[in-house]
């Protein structure tokens, strides 16, 4: 609430209607005693830790499914909160699918489920997607300073 002070105590701004905002949406918010010194303007080079909670429990679900456990309770608690009936002993795939549609337009977490998952090929073929594609590759700068390293994973 804008006039409030934080736990860390950061004092809260009153919006000012007569001038254009100074940052992209305003939900970003870390204490001024976490900042890194000298960087301490908004967007001035400081990460925001960002970190769905619906992100952690289906990571925690996954992870108990396979190690053979049962991930339930962390599973349904996302769907509990879309209001979605809830689902007993889930499996691996019932879970990718429910991150399918938790994240559904967020970059980049369908892909590395696809590729964690070992889906990717037969999803993605069609579009051109290769086995060969799922490695980020070793930057050559590196290979130079240690020709140890090479571009072709082993199995």
């Amino acid at each position: 609430m804008a006039g409030a002070t934080t736990q860390s105590g950061d004092s809260i701004r009153q919006p000012n209607s007569s001038t254009a905002p100074d940052c992209f949406n305003g939900k970003a918010y870390t204490p001024s005693n976490q900042l890194t010194a000298g960087r301490t303007d908004y967007g001035a080079n400081n990460n925001i830790r960002v970190f769905r909670y619906a992100d952690v429990l289906l990571m925690n679900s996954e992870a108990t499914v396979r190690l053979g456990g049962n991930g339930d309770a962390q599973f349904n608690l996302v769907r509990d909160r879309a209001k979605m009936p809830e689902l007993q002993n889930v499996t691996l795939n019932q879970i990718l699918n429910e991150r399918r549609m938790e994240f559904a337009m967020e970059w980049g977490e369908r892909f590395n489920d696809l590729v964690r998952s070992g889906n990717a090929v037969s999803v993605l073929g069609s579009m051109g997607y290769t086995a060969d594609k799922q490695y980020y590759p070793i930057p050559s700068s590196q290979i130079d300073i240690s020709p140890s390293l090479n571009n072709t994973p082993k199995d």
